[in-house]
């Protein structure tokens, strides 16, 4: 095994090496972002550091270990719910316009604030 496959934690063949993650962690992060994704807006902001642009933040997160989820552990889960876990990933995307994710951050503050 070369330094950089002990360094990083990766295994097999270096060509398709995969990083060992810490399954729990990112199944329970996923389960997070899926609850405050389904939450009500001004709830499911409160899941995104305050200063940032909290929808984008949430999408950014869920878009990050969604994909983790899939690139590790897709065996672990049926054809359908990998559709289900990819689709709500799209939709997010879909979204993503960044002057429209700021505007609807700045409209919530304004709205917590008075």
């Amino acid at each position: 095994m070369g330094f950089l496959s002990r360094l990083f934690g990766c295994r097999g063949d270096a060509s398709v090496a995969k990083v060992n993650v810490n399954r729990e962690w990112i199944v329970s992060e996923l389960r997070q972002l899926l609850v405050a994704l389904a939450s009500p807006g001004e709830v499911a902001l409160e899941h995104a550091p305050a200063g940032s642009c909290r929808p984008d933040e949430l999408a950014l997160d869920y878009d990050n270990f969604v994909h983790t989820f899939v690139g590790n552990f897709v065996a672990e889960i049926s054809s359908q719910q990998r559709s289900a876990l990819l689709g709500v990933d799209e939709l997010l995307g879909s979204g993503s316009d960044p002057e429209q994710l700021a505007h609807a951050a700045f409209l919530t503050e304004q709205r917590r604030v008075s």
